[in-house]
């Protein structure tokens, strides 16, 4: 059946309803709930129904909604919210767009990995890491913007997902993981890569099939291998330092 929590509970302890498959309908939290904790609602894969999360909810914990497949429709994200555990979302029906809200500053490892999102992305300034997997394998759709101040964009962090349009790296950004956008074969443009990188890691790039152009930075040290493998349609490529 449904699951209701009432008002008046500001927290819901880890493992709360661990592997509860028989809860079958919708999920209910009350406006006071202000954090979920890690694993709370792992594998609750019968929930369905839009999942609405209350203005006031500051945390939620890793794994908090693993593999909840059954929720549909899109997922808003209170402004209340301070931070999003890894792998918290992992697996999850719900789709449409996705606006992080602007107290967060760090996407954890696969927090979005295999979510159906199919509408934007939309990412605050204020984020200045996006782990590894973090938002593997959503299909988004429209151009990606990156936060002016991001640093890190980890292994596989949008890889598989369905972006278009030129792609912009903010000029802060120090680290590209391995496959950080394998098979985005949608990007199309001049891809430059900026000042800071010093090494584009295994398949960063790889099967990014439509990029037009390649600018690459002065302080470039290595190019590991498959970074831009199957970047057939790679015409221009400006080297700026003196390899």
């Amino acid at each position: 059946g449904s699951l209701v929590i009432p008002e008046g509970v500001e927290v819901i302890e880890s493992n709360a309803f661990y592997d509860c498959s028989s809860l079958d309908g919708t999920l209910t939290l009350p406006s006071t709930l202000k954090e979920i904790g890690e694993q709370a609602f792992w594998l609750c894969s019968s929930l369905t129904g839009n999942l609405t999360l209350p203005e006031g909810l500051e945390k939620i914990g890793a794994q908090a909604f693993y593999d909840c497949r059954g929720f549909y429709g899109e997922l808003h994200l209170p402004n209340s919210l301070k931070e999003i555990g890894s792998s918290a979302f992992f697996g999850c029906g719900i789709t449409g767009s996705l606006t992080i809200p602007q107290g967060i500053t760090k996407i954890n490892h696969s927090t979005f990995q295999y979510c159906g999102f199919n509408g934007n992305l939309n990412l605050p300034d204020g984020i200045t890491d996006i782990d590894d997997a973090a938002f593997y394998g959503c299909p988004f759709r429209g151009e990606l913007v990156l936060p002016k101040n991001l640093k890190t964009i980890g292994s596989s962090a949008f890889r598989e997902c369905g972006f278009s349009g030129t792609l912009h790296l903010p000029s802060t950004l120090l680290i590209i993981g391995d496959a950080a956008f394998w098979k985005d074969s949608q990007l199309t443009g001049t891809l430059e890569i900026p000042e800071k990188i010093t090494s584009i890691k295994s398949s960063a790039f790889g099967y990014c099939s439509q990029i037009e152009g390649l600018v690459l930075p002065a302080n470039l040290e290595t190019i590991q291998p498959d970074a831009f493998e199957d970047c057939f349609h790679i015409g221009s490529i400006v080297c700026k330092g003196a390899y």
